[in-house]
């Protein structure tokens, strides 16, 4: 039986030990630091620590002598699980000495992964501006649940330094690592601040950047809450220069719903009406190049109504073949929302109306290169041939790629 003897109070370690198998703190924070060295062997038991960690705690907040010990366990217990423990109980301490040693912790590739995590999530408590560089540093190398700990530390100590918080925004835009950036996107979701929204919106200028998904899709959520980010992302889909910009605000609308998405286009519609005098036919092109940014990149069926409505506008204000010209190259442009069908019709009704304008052989080319574009779009090289009267020409198949993004050249 260990006996521990200190000013007159006397317990064996036997005892200290059932104090803390009951859960009674109390008790062992008035004992003091005469109990510190069995509670700190116990972390590397198989009792239950939560006790052993806040009477710890409490004692160091009144007993320099018992802080200044956990440090130095930190730095050199043997035992990965109670510099797991030691760690922790220095992240309810809230104390800015000891970023240090948790830094040094954590950046040790050698120290067990879930002591190196819980350092993060001390760092995350105790929130002193210091941790923020060795934080992403490491965010630079590390994937997965170290990086998700880092990254959370990083929100928190943003939550209460406006200097975090602009380094945050800035590794978004500027990092050259996109392990940062995506960490920087998580973190604003844990920030919760609706002055990220700026940022996440120029942080989409590269759209095949890997932190891309994360932005539209926090965007999207916070847009579902924020109706001002709603509108902010509404107006950058209908007047930003970038394609990548507004390519990526068209998935977080998406996200959104499509039906909010149009009502509010229409109201944006209705206000740019109000404040310029267009004729119906200026108004319905206008209308249609907006819808277009939006749902020609979603695939709504809107669109096409909108386009039909367009299309009814000019029928009557030009002539046949400039008409048929317009549909053509509207309905090639957006196949798969027309669908195969209404756009081969549309080829026969063109190729009719210019048959008189040019030779065989230039018609023959004009057919053919028609024929190559949609080649992909049917599923039977002769079935086309047959419904289409192709000559019999040396077919060559088209480039392989998104269809929406074929080139034709229609003869004028």
């Amino acid at each position: 039986m260990c006996q521990i003897n200190e000013d007159r109070i006397m317990i064996t370690k036997e005892e200290v030990l059932r104090l803390v198998k009951q859960g009674k703190t109390n008790e062992l924070v008035k004992l003091g630091s005469i109990v510190v060295d069995i509670l700190i062997e116990s972390l590397n038991s198989n009792i239950d620590t939560k006790h052993s960690i806040t009477a710890l705690v409490e004692i160091a907040k009144t007993d320099e002598n018992t802080f200044q010990r956990l440090i130095k366990e930190l730095e050199n217990n043997t035992s990965w699980k109670s510099r797991r423990y030691i760690a922790q109980s220095l992240g309810l301490l809230k104390d800015k000495r000891a970023v240090k040693a948790l830094v040094t912790r954590l950046e040790d590739e050698n120290e067990n992964f879930l002591v190196r995590e819980s350092c993060a999530e001390s760092l995350g408590k105790i929130r002193d501006p210091k941790a923020v560089d060795p934080l992403i540093e490491l965010l630079k190398i590390h994937m997965g649940d170290l990086m998700e700990s880092c990254t959370e530390a990083l929100a928190e100590i943003a939550k209460t330094n406006r200097n975090t918080f602009r380094r945050i925004t800035t590794e978004l835009l500027n990092s050259d690592s996109e392990n940062v950036k995506k960490a920087c996107v998580m973190a604003l979701d844990l920030i919760n601040d609706l002055r990220a929204v700026d940022y996440l919106i120029k942080g989409l200028k590269d759209k095949d950047s890997d932190a891309s998904p994360s932005i539209i899709h926090l965007l999207a959520k916070i847009a579902r809450k924020d109706d001002s980010t709603f509108q902010k992302l509404i107006k950058e889909l209908l007047t930003n220069n970038l394609q990548s910009v507004r390519f990526c605000c068209a998935v977080a609308l998406k996200c959104v719903g499509d039906r909010i998405v149009e009502k509010n286009i229409e109201k944006r519609l209705f206000e740019l009406s109000k404040k310029n005098s267009y004729t119906k036919g200026e108004f319905a092109k206008i209308k249609l190049e907006i819808y277009k940014i939006y749902f020609e990149i979603t695939g709504h069926k809107s669109f096409l109504r909108v386009m039909n409505e367009y299309l009814s506008i000019i029928r009557d204000k030009t002539s046949k073949k400039e008409f048929a010209k317009t549909k053509l190259e509207l309905y090639r442009a957006h196949v798969t929302i027309v669908g195969s069908e209404k756009t081969l019709e549309t080829i026969k009704g063109y190729l009719e109306l210019i048959k008189n304008d040019y030779s065989k052989e230039e018609l023959d080319k004009i057919k053919l290169n028609l024929y190559s574009f949609y080649r992909m779009v049917f599923e039977c090289e002769s079935a086309i041939r047959g419904k289409m009267d192709l000559p019999k020409l040396e077919m060559r198949p088209p480039k392989r790629g998104p269809i929406i993004h074929a080139q034709l050249r229609v003869a004028t």
